[in-house]
């Protein structure tokens, strides 16, 4: 199941990142923190993980619309910064659409584990 939060967990420490460099420990320290959550097996731990992946998707997109215009203004390149922003924005909304995943789902319990009943086929 590990390997399922693996995109959460990424997209969390990144976003950490960021919050370190301007906020000091508090911040990121209770974010890191708060991944102890996703072993809480509750339906709304996933949406808990949804609404922050979704926001932290936002403040990503506004951070990058400021610092490309803060380098363009100042004329210098802004491709490269262009390139690894939209990377980490695709990531970070990649984390939010793998909560959707069936096995996630099913784990904390948004889903019932039905049996695999083919149509036709008789109960034993």
């Amino acid at each position: 199941m590990l390997i399922r939060l693996f995109p959460i967990i990424f997209s969390t420490l990144l976003f950490s990142a960021h919050l370190l460099r301007f906020y000091g420990y508090v911040y990121p320290a209770l974010l890191v923190a708060s991944l102890l959550t996703l072993f809480i097996k509750k339906k709304w731990v996933l949406q808990l993980w949804r609404a922050f992946l979704l926001l932290a998707g936002i403040v990503w997109i506004k951070i990058t619309v400021s610092l490309l215009l803060l380098r363009i203004d100042q004329h210098k390149p802004w491709q490269r910064l262009m390139l690894i922003m939209a990377a980490l924005i695709l990531f970070n909304f990649l984390s939010l659409f793998s909560t959707k995943s069936k096995k996630l789902r099913l784990f904390y319990g948004e889903l019932k584990n039905l049996p695999n009943k083919k149509p036709g086929q008789k109960k034993l």
